[in-house]
């Protein structure tokens, strides 16, 4: 709606991409590739993509897919990024909570799968009971009806608050549904808990797993298995030196990935 009267106006607009719709909607079973509706909403992709000035988006992936789709277009990679003022280098040096503690932060949205999650933690469990995990969000209710006893769930809180709850854990959690789509996908969680100076857990095989393995700052699984995620809990806790090197690691490269930082450098670029 907003490119349609900006065209009318002769508005130059830029057009920002989270996801590939309606490509992602028939990934999830929610659109038929093959129905009239999808025909319409990809033609109007089509048509919002080839008026834009720019066309920004998240991932590389997805800036090859649209060059490839639209090559006189002009695409550009603007990350998510963490927010610089909020998540400060005071974090990197944040008191852990005594126990190993696995966290999650958002919505367990549908890329998300929420049987893995309850099955990795409950395996944890069963194999080392010293391991906690913590959720933070707006959470479906059967995460609350069948909470495994290693499991705290806090309510969604402002971010000032989030980032130091994040700070003071091991290890952060963001394993996608094994899609087309997800492989694509950089989380904005994930931001969030390089911002907090805390490695990742990732998978499966995509985007942000590749990151991940290349920066050396988390664990990448190329499948989602709850038995080889909760393995890979057990042996970053029990090597405390390799948990180290993740953080040094991030401690190094985080700055990389601030939301501040990477606004300036596409400001700089384009629009001077």
């Amino acid at each position: 709606i907003c490119a349609f009267f900006a065209k009318q106006a002769n508005i130059p607009y830029i057009f920002d991409v989270r996801d590939r719709y309606p490509r992602v909607l028939a990934d999830l079973g929610f659109l038929n590739a093959s129905s009239l509706l999808y025909s319409i909403l990809e033609y109007l992709e089509d048509r919002i993509y080839r008026k834009a000035h720019i066309v920004t988006t998240v991932t590389n992936g997805l800036v090859r897919e649209l060059v490839s789709s639209y090559k006189k277009r002009k695409f550009q990679l603007v990350r998510n990024g963490f927010d610089e003022l909020v998540f400060t280098d005071e974090l990197l040096n944040f008191d852990k909570r005594s126990a190993f503690t696995v966290v999650y932060h958002g919505r367990l949205g549908r890329f998300y799968d929420l049987d893995t999650y309850l099955e990795i933690i409950n395996i944890v469990y069963n194999r080392d009971s010293s391991i906690r995990f913590i959720m933070v969000g707006e959470l479906p209710k059967e995460i609350h009806l069948n909470r495994p006893p290693n499991l705290e769930i806090l309510p969604a809180m402002k971010l000032e608050s989030l980032s130091k709850i994040l700070a003071s854990c091991h290890l952060g959690i963001c394993l996608l549904r094994d899609l087309p789509a997800m492989r694509n996908a950089f989380p904005a969680k994930a931001y969030d808990y390089i911002g907090a100076g805390i490695p990742v857990l990732a998978g499966p095989r995509g985007e942000f797993s590749h990151v991940v393995e290349e920066l050396n700052i988390g664990i990448t699984l190329e499948k989602l298995s709850a038995n080889e995620v909760a393995d890979s809990i057990l042996e970053i806790k029990n090597k405390k030196e390799v948990w180290s090197k993740m953080c040094n690691q991030i401690k190094k490269n985080r700055k990389d990935f601030g939301r501040r930082k990477i606004a300036k450098q596409f400001f700089k670029r384009e629009l001077l």
